[in-house]
Formats: structure tokens, sequence, C-alpha cells
């Protein structure tokens, strides 16, 4: 089975997806194959720990990868939506546990929390520049209106 077909799908409810998740972290057969750095063999989450007590910073990441965080960064979102379940906290990047279940139900909704909040703030912060360019455009359209265009 491909990463993209392990991948949890979207929708339902938050409880469904964490549940869809949980059920992915027992088969870690998906996180092995994950893509490489390009700079050397290492394998990004080969290098990460289970669990948020084995959370590994992003400079160390970067330091075993040879790559800058630009590179760190993309090479992460990419892995998720292949579908290997990268976490992050304040104590760095990790997978979630592996051997508690219950452990790794609060690992993922913790993420999901922080995820999600993140999302909507970055979407709220572009709402003002959405609605400026519909003022500009809406110019536009009046200005080509007013000459005939």
């Amino acid at each position: 089975m491909s990463k993209k077909e392990n991948a949890p799908s979207i929708g339902g409810t938050m409880e469904e997806a964490v549940e869809e998740i949980i059920s992915l972290v027992a088969d870690t057969s998906s996180i092995g194959d994950s893509i490489t750095s390009g700079n050397n063999n290492a394998i990004l989450s080969d290098i990460l720990g289970y669990g948020e007590e084995n959370a590994v910073k992003g400079e160390d990441i970067c330091s075993v990868l040879g790559i800058d965080r630009r590179k760190m960064y993309a090479l992460i979102r990419s892995e998720r939506k292949h579908g290997v379940l990268i976490l992050a906290s304040n104590e760095g990047y990790f997978l979630p546990d592996n051997t508690d279940t219950e452990k790794a139900r609060r690992e993922i909704k913790s993420f999901l929390r922080t995820f999600t909040a993140r999302a909507i703030d970055t979407l709220t912060t572009a709402k003002p520049f959405r609605l400026k360019l519909k003022h500009i455009e809406g110019q536009f359209r009046i200005a080509e209106v007013e000459h005939g265009k």
C-alpha cells in the first residue's frame, strides 16, 4: 500500500480523524520508506524518536541531514502529505508513541489543536489582504466601465 493510500482521509469529526490516525500508528511500515534529504542516505523519519519525550530539535535534524531549515520544513511537509505522522511541540519533532495508544492519542490531539489553530490564524491574517485585493479589483472593473473597456 502506498503512503498516499495509507494517509488519513480528511473529513468527519476530529475524534474520527484521531481514531484513524491511531490505527495508522500501529502500522509503522509506511514510515520506514520516507523520502531522503537528498544530501545523504539518512531518512527524516528514521532519525525521529517515538513519543514527545524523544523529540528531536530542528537544529539537530538539520545537522544530521546536512540541510538548512527551509529544506527541513519542506521535507517535513512532504512526509506529512504522504501520511508520515510527524508531530511537533516545543520539544522538537517526533513520531506518535508506538507503545501506548492513549499517549499517542493525546500527542496527536495536541498537535492537531496547535496545527489547526495555526491554520486558522494564517487564514484570519490573510483576510484583510483578500478584502483589499477584492476592493482593488473592483476599482479596476469600475474604471474599465467608465472608460468603455
